[in-house]
């Protein structure tokens, strides 16, 4: 872990709280939720803190954009602030992991705020420290909600399969019902066990053992049906509502899937635009054409993914740019210098999507909210 040139409080600091790079795979599976609420809870928290982490390379990227190719300190400055900002709301939801990083990370912006505000010699070296120790916090952030997608993906995969077992085991007791041949009742009732085999290969901890009590109960009527014993249609019933009434609660207990499809819009743009100020510094400090070229074809890639997610008139702004990213990839490449297509007019028109997205979000609020 790089300390030079910070007070000695921060450099204690960062070696005693000796956090890696990511979290090992043993600490994420400590931090398995135990019920749906609360792996949703944890999902939702773990996405806003990647959101509010990226927010804040973001503008750490810019503060350094700032300093280093317009020569503005007074700007680095205030987007060291809105970088502090944004770290500060991350740590409220932060697991304990991050919000050490967190802690080192906001010390560290302190001292790169005063070296810059004096611009000092140290300057561009303590800004050139926040902006990679920004990197490995949003690798642990994106990691962390990561882990809490697959949790969440889990538990969305084994409520199909639930959905299935229930509807074999609807047509189980539609042919008790009728009085079919008592093989054919048990043949659905084995899809219907088959399924529940399927949930719980793809399930989360706690609600694999839920489906372990429905292949329990699913078992039970399927001994009272082979030995013909009275009560076995009502524990068919019973059986069918117990399932139609988890799956309700299932659904219930999950967040509107518009949550998910925000996170991912509003990353890929801030993702999008971290690419053009690494593009913008790679080619200040003179790196090679081929780094430069990188750059952009990573902000063209984000861009693709804000395209598809977006809709209306903020989806040609989205498109427009992307199709000058590519342009300026292409100049670069071949050696030649667009001035209509430079990347400070790239970054200005990624900022004016942006803020149509948001203008375009605010009115549909409004719109929901009269209707």
């Amino acid at each position: 872990m790089k300390t030079s040139h910070l007070p000695a409080a921060i450099s204690i600091l960062a070696l005693s709280l000796g956090v890696s790079s990511c979290a090992s795979a043993d600490e994420y599976t400590n931090r398995t939720a135990t019920n749906q609420v609360e792996s949703e809870r944890a999902w939702v928290k773990s996405s806003h803190v990647q959101l509010d982490v990226a927010r804040a390379n973001l503008a750490l990227l810019s503060a350094k954009s700032a300093y280093i190719v317009d020569g503005s300190p007074e700007d680095a400055v205030m987007q060291l602030n809105k970088a502090e900002n944004y770290l500060s709301e991350a740590r409220d939801n932060a697991s304990p992991d991050t919000k050490s990083r967190i802690l080192l990370l906001r010390a560290q912006i302190a001292q790169a705020q005063g070296s810059v505000s004096a611009q000092s010699p140290e300057a561009e070296q303590d800004l050139n420290l926040v902006v990679s120790e920004s990197e490995a916090l949003l690798a642990e952030a994106l990691a962390e909600s990561q882990f809490r997608l697959v949790e969440r993906q889990q538990d969305a995969s084994a409520r199909l399969a639930i959905a299935r077992a229930r509807a074999e085991l609807l047509t189980a007791q539609s042919a008790y019902e009728a009085e079919s041949a008592k093989q054919d009742v048990i043949s659905n009732l084995d899809r219907a066990e088959q399924r529940l085999v399927d949930a719980k290969d793809d399930a989360s901890s706690w609600t694999r053992a839920e489906i372990e009590a429905f292949q329990s109960e699913l078992r039970d009527v399927k001994s009272m049906i082979e030995a013909n014993a009275d009560a076995a249609g009502a524990k068919l019933d019973e059986l069918a509502d117990d399932m139609k009434a988890k799956l309700d609660k299932m659904e219930q207990d999950v967040a509107n899937s518009d949550e998910a499809e925000w996170v991912r819009t509003q990353y890929a743009q801030i993702e999008a635009q971290a690419a053009l100020h690494r593009a913008e510094l790679a080619e200040r400090a003179d790196e090679t054409k081929e780094q430069v070229a990188g750059h952009l074809e990573d902000a063209r890639n984000w861009l693709q993914r804000t395209e598809r997610s977006v809709s209306g008139e903020t989806k040609a702004l989205w498109a427009d740019l992307e199709g000058r990213v590519e342009q300026s990839r292409e100049d670069i490449t071949n050696g030649r210098k667009n001035v209509q297509n430079s990347i400070a007019d790239l970054l200005d028109r990624a900022a004016d999507a942006v803020r149509a997205e948001e203008q375009s979000a605010d009115e549909n609020t409004e719109d929901e909210e009269k209707n």
